[in-house]
């Protein structure tokens, strides 16, 4: 089963202005679909998984918490993904995957998926389904 994996992004900065890449096919695989979505403080949008599509994840607005669960291996990573921070979240099939806004302040993503949408590919379980600690862990 393939894990997801997080990129760093260059930012190609002159005196016009910058550039920076979301994401590329040669990278990433195919794209047939790109959105934005939101999401409202204290909201947990989560639990859906796809059998076929891949996301990838990219902040540009606020701070958003994206965790996924492995559930045959009872596996969890937690990102942090920022807009100040270029970095694109890529998740693979079947892998559960939810987030939520951090620090009182609503989020925007946005996602380049690999198939269009498909009701048929989208299985949700409620937010609190897996263990999961959806609010800052303080190190």
């Amino acid at each position: 089963m393939s894990e997801p994996f997080i990129e760093d992004k260059q930012i190609h900065l002159d005196d016009r202005g910058m550039l920076y890449e979301v994401t590329r096919k040669s990278q990433t695989g195919r794209i047939e679909q790109v959105y934005i979505t939101g999401c409202a403080p204290s909201v947990v949008k989560a639990w859906h998984l796809h059998k076929k599509q891949v996301d990838r994840f990219f902040v540009i607005k606020g701070t958003l918490l994206v965790a996924i669960y492995c559930e045959e291996r009872k596996q969890l990573w937690r990102y942090t993904l920022n807009e100040a921070k270029k970095q694109t979240l890529t998740i693979p099939p079947n892998l559960w995957h939810g987030f939520t806004a951090l620090w009182g302040n609503y989020a925007e993503v946005i996602n380049c998926v690999s198939d269009e949408y498909n009701g048929m590919d989208e299985f949700r379980k409620p937010w609190d389904a897996f263990p999961c600690n959806w609010g800052i862990e303080n190190r």
